[in-house]
């Protein structure tokens, strides 16, 4: 970190310290939005220049000193009129952000998704067109080379005249201009716009940004979600159903669609071919950036796209099916692949998401009232997610699971037959369970255990609520959502909020506190004394909470997990357990 921050000091991006950041943003107060891995501000320096202050969650999470990096080695190098501008960073103790350009008009996915269409078809193909500049300017005039891989409508700012700067590079990474392919550890990219090769052990390279491009150019034509489930079925995912009206001549019916003005025509006939292009299955057979953009301006003719889906069966999308394995005489029949089910679930779940995704979440739902996915095998993948020991893993399948559970009825009952309850249990007990992951755990079985609505009613629920209780666990208190029979998604709340590593992490009335070895050892210390006093001696109820009571006079605000892990494991059953008090496994 010492050299990288030496090099940026020679690249000229201006380190801010946090008092001048308080002070441009008014102690942090115009929040202009959050997400990903951080927060956003506005703010303004004494020489009248607007910045919007990136604002990045934590201090310590390697992944957000990853990002970091990547974001201040990529565009703090570069200038373009179609590139977000950098004008500086702050990397103090207790602050670590980045400082932009301000953009008034925020990011286009504001503008095509919305019902009110404020922008007119010109402005939005100036804006595919500038924004294509910018990404060419990124893979081949750069001394770099830099593949951003994360373009999508929310990562395209707009200033106040409406001209497009990609921004977001926390995802983006520098490369040689001699590797025409690199590999790469961990996933990349946004469901929905990222290529295939991404999601697959394969090279990656910049056509990957390509095929992201192509995706973003199909909303900006259709003004709608590639994906949207609220269509009749052959209109559900528009770029399939652009080129079935492309490839049987009915551009016709396409205008008609996307109220498209006959002024617009041609140039929503050149960027429908052109999408189809950049979304060819293959890397090799996508253009180049800088011929996309000759492709848009006209300079040079567009050929006749080839079918860039013929590698998916009827009805399916890459955007929610795991694309087939490529080898090297053609298209294989992917039979080495996880099922379908484990991959959507590991998709929604995936470690890059910083938040729930609740547009995938929901749309699962969707595909499973529908019985386009088998609702058992995503319980199981679901359940396969909720074991592993990551606590993002962890906390985005507790939320998929919530999700599934609340908005499918035949989840409900499949939960309790794929023994999903078991893991939960083994997560509430397990001592490095973090707090959040924990309670969520917790509220979604105090939920159903005590739900009083016949069709959602299962002993299994109930008895493993009552186990619990009768236990001592504590239960965190739910509120009105919670009982909701329809879940709706709440103001997001970032995973990385569900580490316990952050100090900002609090859930209801339940700090997160860390002790160190020293503390810890000294309350059981005070414990086994208690307990030793009494090694021959049958303890009732009452006694394990003096036990309990004793260690908390010894550690202040001992965590109830501790408490727990005293009366639940100390004294088993009411009988002290000579084996732990006795010996020397805590010292």
């Amino acid at each position: 970190m010492v050299k990288f921050l030496d090099d940026m000091e020679r690249e000229k991006p201006i380190r801010f310290t946090s008092q001048q950041l308080k002070i441009a943003t008014n102690n942090f107060r115009n929040l202009l939005g959050s997400g990903g891995f951080g927060s956003v501000y506005k703010g303004d320096f004494s020489n009248g220049t607007t910045v919007a202050v990136k604002v990045l969650n934590g201090t310590s999470d390697k992944r957000i000193e990853e990002q970091f990096m990547a974001e201040v080695s990529t565009i703090g190098r570069i200038h373009h009129f179609n590139l977000v501008r950098l004008y500086g960073f702050c990397f103090d103790k207790c602050l670590r952000a980045l400082v932009y350009e301000y953009m008034e008009n925020g990011s286009l996915d504001k503008y095509l998704f919305r019902e009110n269409k404020i922008l007119g078809f010109e402005k939005l193909y100036e804006i595919a067109v500038g924004t294509a500049r910018g990404i060419a300017y990124l893979h081949e005039e750069c001394r770099q080379r830099i593949i951003h891989y994360d373009i999508k409508p929310g990562n395209i700012l707009l200033d106040a005249q409406f001209c497009p700067k990609v921004a977001d590079f926390g995802l983006a990474k520098l490369y040689n201009r001699d590797n025409t392919h690199i590999s790469m550890t961990g996933r990349r990219g946004t469901l929905g716009y990222a290529a295939p090769e991404l999601w697959m052990p394969l090279p990656k390279s910049r056509k990957c940004d390509v095929y992201s491009f192509g995706m973003l150019l199909f909303e900006i034509v259709g003004r709608r979600k590639n994906l949207d489930f609220n269509l009749p079925e052959s209109q559900q995912w528009f770029p399939r159903w652009v080129w079935n009206k492309f490839e049987t001549g009915e551009s016709r019916d396409l205008m008609i669609v996307c109220a498209i003005e006959e002024e617009d025509k041609e140039k929503a006939e050149k960027m429908v071919k052109v999408a189809l292009w950049c979304v060819q299955y293959r890397p090799e057979s996508r253009p180049l950036m800088s011929v996309v953009v000759k492709m848009l301006e006209g300079e040079v003719e567009i050929p006749a796209p080839l079918n860039p889906f013929h590698y998916l069966s009827a009805g399916s999308s890459p955007a929610i099916v795991a694309p087939m394995a490529l080898n090297g005489s053609g298209f294989g029949s992917g039979s080495s692949q996880m099922n379908q089910a484990d991959k959507l679930a590991e998709d929604a779940t995936a470690e890059t998401l910083d938040e729930p995704d609740w547009a995938t979440n929901l749309d699962l739902c969707d595909l499973i009232n529908q019985e386009k996915i088998n609702s058992v095998e995503l319980i199981r993948g679901i359940k396969k997610r909720i074991m592993l020991k990551s606590p993002r893993i962890q906390y985005l399948a507790l939320v998929l699971l919530e999700t599934v559970v609340k908005n499918c009825e035949k989840a409900f009952s499949e939960v309790a037959a794929e023994r999903v309850l078991d893991e939960m249990v083994k997560l509430i007990d397990d001592p490095l369970t973090v707090v959040n992951n924990r309670n969520k755990a917790l509220m979604l079985i105090e939920a159903s255990g005590e739900s009083s609505n016949e069709l959602r009613y299962l002993p299994v629920y109930e008895q493993t609520y009552k186990s619990l209780k009768s236990r001592g666990i504590r239960f965190p208190g739910r509120d009105d959502e919670s009982l909701a029979p329809i879940f709706t998604p709440p103001p997001s709340v970032p995973a990385s909020e569900s580490i316990a590593g952050l100090a900002q992490q609090i859930h209801r009335d339940i700090p997160v506190q860390t002790f160190s070895a020293e503390q810890t050892k000294e309350a059981f210390n005070g414990a086994r004394n208690m307990v030793s006093k009494t090694r021959t001696v049958r303890i009732v109820p009452s006694s394990a909470s003096i036990v309990a009571s004793t260690v908390r006079s010894v550690v202040t605000a001992v965590p109830a997990t501790v408490e727990e892990a005293i009366v639940n494991g100390v004294v088993s059953g009411g009988v002290v357990d000579q084996t732990m008090v006795g010996g020397d496994g805590y010292d």
